[in-house]
């Protein structure tokens, strides 16, 4: 999966973490905030930098944090052994978009993969806190391996130009396929069929289909 890679500013080095079983699901308390921000925050805090190993905004966009291998600054007691992830998104009040949700999955689908089953917590599942908030879709987190389909709905312009790609309007003799004109040229000549107008009586105005059928049914009445 496509990681965006920040190279963010630190002060010092990380320490490499002795061992991985462990995954840890944030929110950032915050309902719109960039991996710099996060990185600026915990700078101030005092840290060599960004607690999180990956940091998802609400958009789907995933962003390295510190390097996968590095010890953590996001659970206490649990820095040395998982990999934090952390959400944008404020979810006490707020619901995570679709998005968000399809990246979270798609990143746990590769970590697992390449680490094995590792135990999968929230945050407040080994710290005092609420994070990653109530409203956090923890259900859905837990079952990753099941892919997010996002469901498009077609919209009238596209169900439109959809069905006049497989059944098309000829409006005047000049739309109609060159295999047909001149069946319905005699066809609108002797009046078998007339969508025409004041403006213009030879227009056609017929879809493809309704014109194939009146094109059958008048070749069958001409062999009787």
């Amino acid at each position: 999966m496509k990681i965006i890679e920040c190279n963010l500013p630190r002060n010092g080095n990380f320490t490499r973490r002795s061992k991985t079983d462990e995954v840890i699901l944030h929110h950032a308390e915050a309902s719109s905030a960039t991996v710099w921000d996060i990185n600026d925050w915990h700078l101030n805090n005092g840290w060599t930098g960004i607690g999180y190993h990956y940091y998802i905004r609400k958009d789907g966009s995933v962003y390295r944090g510190r390097p996968e291998w590095a010890l953590g600054a996001h659970a206490v007691g649990h820095n040395d052994r998982s990999i934090g992830i952390c959400c944008e998104g404020a979810y006490m009040t707020e619901t995570m978009p679709a998005a968000q949700l399809a990246s979270l999955k798609a990143l746990l689908r590769d970590i697992m993969g390449r680490y094995g089953k590792l135990t999968l917590l929230r945050h407040k599942d080994v710290n005092s806190t609420d994070c990653p908030g109530k409203n956090f879709p923890w259900a859905e987190a837990q079952d990753y391996m099941n892919e997010e389909k996002e469901e498009h709905k077609v919209t009238q312009a596209e169900f439109e130009a959809m069905y006049n790609k497989v059944n098309p309007l000829y409006k005047t003799i000049d739309d109609v396929p060159g295999y047909w004109q001149q069946v319905v040229r005699v066809m609108l000549d002797c009046g078998a069929i007339d969508g025409g107008t004041d403006d213009n009586p030879d227009d056609v105005n017929m879809r493809h289909e309704a014109l194939k059928a009146a094109i059958v049914a008048y070749r069958a009445a001409m062999h009787q």
